[in-house]
């Protein structure tokens, strides 16, 4: 029926029934609108509240979508999230970890074993905005379009950290405890009410040589020496009795090679509990710990004999300067026991003089910057006059040493003093000593010279009075260079001798040039000695250059006396025949005329003669180391005596152009 053959309440229905499903239209759209809204809020709200993270992100791991609690966990907005990429969202090996998986998952698509159905659960370290990381767990799917393609991923991430950080101090609080049981030196045990072991620890075979497993189902009273058996049995017996009460004890056993080692510990009877249902007892070696107390004792009672009969004086005071403790040795030194020193003020132990010199030695060294390094012993040593209990005093070396705590910390002061009275007495007698005998050797007529690496080291002031020179000089210069160029490789070869320690002569003369270029004799003895630890020659010289001249001159004239000995045997010979010779010619003459030839022969031979005897004369007055005597001769006359002696005659007859 068309619109005009309608009528009106055929129209009116029509709109009426339009009107009504128009109405209904409108009511389900709100409803719709207000479900959607409702939704959204709900969405808005569940997104917004909760603290896991729900995520999407496309193929090439870009996020395009985030809940805002991203910010929340993260630090990061939805926006800046959006921003990043996955290099900027992960650690390192999470990262690798994540992509490694969806390689993984690609693998599969590829070879047509997709799953819209799968999941991937990963725990992946995110990087926070503040810098630090969040552990969260992550449950990922894939997104698939209308033909099952993957688009993209769609996680769910909570944050896990707080539970992957107890499960990791968890996991190391039981491998902690584990490398405890297995490393510790203490043994722990857990045995039955029989007392066979049912658990040990694996020290035991460190300290016993048994295995864990090899102790296992075995009595425990099977390591026991037999002579602590009854006791360990009585005691075990004892401790049953008791619940949760820690014994102690200590007994010895035989370790696998038959040792006998002494362990010390506590025992608690935990056989009531049912997690344990055993007796524990947790036991440690202390074998070393007893020997070193025995060796601790020993040291002990030696330090005591030490100290009870040691001459030098062991002393403790604290840093108020009070004496804390001193070895019993001091009554021996000062008449005071160590209890009446301990009461005695400081005052009357020391003299004034040395006191103040305690203090500024103490002030001199614990300066704060000494005092801060912990490192740093400071010890000084200083002679102290110290005060005896009868009122007399004595010096003392004490050597003063600042200890310290645990801490590094100054706690105190440890001395030892030492009576130097008679160290004191031998000194000052040696300083005596050394004085004269310094004086002997400055002071000495002959030069003594120690020469070492052909090098005068010590010279006295007689050797630079020999050569001439300043003692400086003489130490400088090698001792070869004074000595004459004609003696040098002799003398110098000598000591190189004795140096090697060879046999040489010890004595003997050379010369030397002095200074100003004369030429001495010397006499050297020399000894091979100990120098400042080196070998060294010691040498005693004398000037012997006019010894030397005198000697050559009582040569000469012992070779005259043996000269005039000589001329007086032969003058008293001569004599002999001379008087042979006079006493016949002055006969002869007497017989023979005035004036003849002869009678001058005669006169001659007697003239000479006499001569002759004159001449004997004077060699017999040399002979007798006689004083020739002088006396008025006329010239004249010995003229006349000559021309008319034999020897003029022989002389005109031979050379008689010669007049006189």
């Amino acid at each position: 029926m068309s619109d005009r053959d309608r009528t009106r309440e055929q129209l009116v229905e029509e709109l009426s029934i339009l009107h009504r499903q128009l109405a209904h239209a409108v009511t389900d759209r709100r409803k719709t609108e207000e479900a959607l809204r409702e939704s959204e809020r709900r969405f808005k709200l569940i997104t917004e509240k909760m603290t896991d993270i729900v995520w999407i992100a496309d193929m090439n791991l870009r996020t395009v979508y985030v809940t805002p609690s991203v910010q929340t966990v993260l630090g990061y907005t939805q926006e800046e999230r959006m921003r990043q990429s996955v290099m900027e969202q992960l650690t390192p090996d999470s990262l690798s970890l994540g992509l490694e998986a969806m390689a993984g998952e690609l693998a599969l698509e590829e070879r047509g074993h997709g799953d819209s159905n799968r999941t991937a659960t990963l725990v992946l370290e995110y990087l926070h905005k503040d810098g630090s990381t969040r552990w969260m767990e992550t449950l990922m799917s894939g997104i698939r379009d209308d033909r099952g393609v993957l688009t993209g991923l769609h996680g769910v991430s909570r944050d896990v950290t707080d539970h992957k950080r107890a499960v990791e101090a968890l996991r190391r609080s039981e491998e902690y405890f584990r490398a405890i049981t297995e490393n510790a030196s203490d043994i722990l045990f857990i045995t039955d009410e029989r007392g066979v072991i049912r658990y040990v620890t694996p020290s035991v075979e460190r300290i016993v040589g048994w295995r864990p497993d090899e102790l296992l189902g075995t009595s425990a009273y099977d390591l026991f020496v037999p002579e602590d058996l009854p006791r360990a049995l009585e005691d075990y017996a004892k401790a049953l009795q008791t619940r949760g009460v820690a014994i102690p004890n200590s007994f010895r056993i035989r370790d696998r090679s038959g040792a006998e080692r002494i362990l010390e510990g506590v025992g608690i009877n935990l056989l009531h509990n049912p997690a344990i249902a055993g007796f524990v007892m947790n036991v440690r070696d202390v074998t070393d710990q007893r020997r070193a107390e025995e060796a601790l004792r020993a040291t002990e009672e030696r330090f005591r004999l030490i100290t009870e009969n040691m001459r030098d004086t062991v002393w403790l005071m604290d840093m108020n300067l009070k004496l804390t403790w001193t070895s019993p040795s001091v009554e021996r030194m000062q008449g005071y026991t160590a209890e009446e020193l301990l009461g005695l003020p400081l005052e009357l132990q020391v003299t004034p003089e040395s006191l103040q010199k305690a203090f500024g030695l103490i002030e001199k060294n614990l300066i704060p910057e000494r005092i801060a390094n912990p490192r740093d012993e400071i010890t000084a040593s200083v002679d102290l006059e110290l005060c005896r209990k009868d009122g007399s005093t004595f010096w003392a070396e004490t050597v003063i040493t600042m200890i310290r705590d645990g801490k590094g910390a100054p706690a105190g002061f440890l001395g030892i003093s030492r009576d130097t009275t008679e160290r004191r007495t031998m000194e000052a007698a040696l300083r005596e000593s050394e004085e004269k005998h310094r004086l002997l050797f400055e002071s000495a007529g002959e030069g003594i010279m120690i020469i070492q690496d052909e090098v005068t080291r010590l010279a006295n002031p007689a050797i630079s009075q020999i050569l001439g020179y300043p003692i400086e000089t003489i130490t400088l210069r090698p001792f070869g260079g004074f000595i004459h160029p004609e003696d040098h490789d002799t003398v110098v070869d000598r000591h190189r001798r004795r140096m090697r320690g060879e046999a040489v002569e010890t004595g003997y003369p050379f010369r030397i040039v002095t200074a100003d270029g004369r030429e001495k004799w010397l006499e050297i003895h020399s000894q091979r000695i100990i120098w400042e630890e080196a070998p060294a020659s010691l040498s005693f010289v004398k000037d012997i250059t006019e010894r030397r001249q005198m000697t050559e001159r009582l040569a000469r004239v012992e070779k005259m006396e043996a000269l005039g000995t000589l001329a007086g045997g032969v003058a008293h010979d001569l004599n002999n025949v001379l008087g042979v010779l006079v006493g016949y010619s002055e006969l002869l003459a007497e017989k023979l005329p005035e004036g003849s030839q002869m009678r001058r022969h005669a006169d001659n031979i007697l003239q000479s003669g006499i001569k002759g005897a004159a001449i004997i004369q004077d060699l017999l007055t040399l002979a007798r180391r006689g004083v020739a005597v002088s006396e008025v001769v006329d010239l004249n006359g010995i003229v006349e005596d000559y021309l008319r002696s034999p020897e003029y005659e022989n002389l005109t007859s031979h050379h008689g152009n010669v007049i006189v």
